[in-house]
C-alpha cells in the first residue's frame, strides 16, 4: 500500500490548516473507505483511494468543526445490527483541559447513509493510569467480540502504550439505540447506560467487577 496527502474536494475546506482526528469507518461488505471528520457537526466523506481525494457523503455542505466539546479518536468498528442498518462505535474524548474519554456511536444505513446515533459522558477506566496528572489517549480498538461484549483497545499514556481489556460497550449501544429511537441522537444528558460499568481488566470478571489490569507495549 501507499500513502497519499489526502485532498478534500469541498468549498470552504482549507487544505492548509492542520488536520487530526480523522476516523476510519468501513461498513461490512464495502470497498469504500469512510471518514468520520466531525461530530459536531456530524460530517463524514468517502476516500477516492486512487485518486486521494475526498468528499462528504454527509448532507449540508462543508462547515467548521466544533471541538469545544468532544472529537473522534481511534477507528469506527462494528458493534451491531439493527433494522435500520448496521451500527458503529468509536472511543473518543472531550478537549483540555478534562480530556475524559467517551464511547460515539454512528448508524450506517442501507446506500451508506450515516447518522450519528449518540455520544456517551466521559468516563475513565480505573487505574489505567498512575496518577491524576496524566492522561489515557485511546489509540485504537484491536478487537471487539459482541457475544461476550469484550473489546481490546490500547491507549497512549505518556511515553507508553497500554492494552486494556473493556466490558460493556455493547451494553451502552444497544440502551443507546432504544434511545434514540424516542429522542434521536443521544447526548450526555440522556445517558441510558452509567459508564461506571465499563471496567479494564486482563481477568474474566463482569462489567462491575473492581479488579483492573493492563499490559504495556513496547
Amino acid at each position: 500500500s501507499s500513502q497519499c496527502v489526502v485532498q478534500v474536494e469541498e468549498p470552504d475546506f482549507d487544505q492548509c490548516q492542520t488536520q487530526k482526528n480523522w476516523a476510519p469507518l468501513v461498513p461490512k461488505g464495502s470497498a469504500s473507505v469512510f471518514l468520520v471528520y466531525s461530530l459536531i457537526p456530524f460530517q463524514v466523506m468517502v476516500l477516492d483511494r486512487r485518486s486521494c481525494k475526498a468528499q462528504l457523503v454527509t448532507p449540508g455542505g462543508f462547515r467548521i468543526p466544533d471541538l469545544s466539546q468532544v472529537h473522534s479518536s481511534t477507528r469506527y468498528v462494528w458493534g451491531m445490527d439493527v433494522p435500520e442498518g448496521e451500527i458503529y462505535w468509536s472511543v473518543g474524548q472531550t478537549p483540555p483541559a478534562e480530556y475524559s474519554m467517551v464511547l460515539t456511536a454512528v448508524l450506517a444505513r442501507a446506500g451508506r447513509s450515516f447518522e450519528l446515533l449518540g455520544t456517551s459522558c466521559g468516563f475513565e477506566i480505573p487505574d489505567l493510569t498512575s496518577s491524576s496528572a496524566s492522561f489515557a489517549h485511546p489509540s485504537s480498538i484491536l478487537d471487539y467480540d459482541a457475544g461476550a461484549d469484550r473489546a481490546e483497545l490500547t491507549f497512549h499514556i505518556g511515553t507508553e502504550n497500554k492494552v486494556a481489556v473493556v466490558r460493556g460497550v455493547g451494553k451502552w449501544l444497544k440502551q443507546a439505540y432504544q434511545k434514540w429511537q424516542t429522542v434521536g441522537s443521544v447526548t450526555c444528558a440522556h445517558q441510558p447506560v452509567p459508564l461506571r460499568q465499563l471496567q479494564a481488566s486482563e481477568t474474566e470478571c463482569n462489567p462491575m467487577c473492581n479488579s483492573t489490569t493492563t499490559r504495556t507495549t513496547a
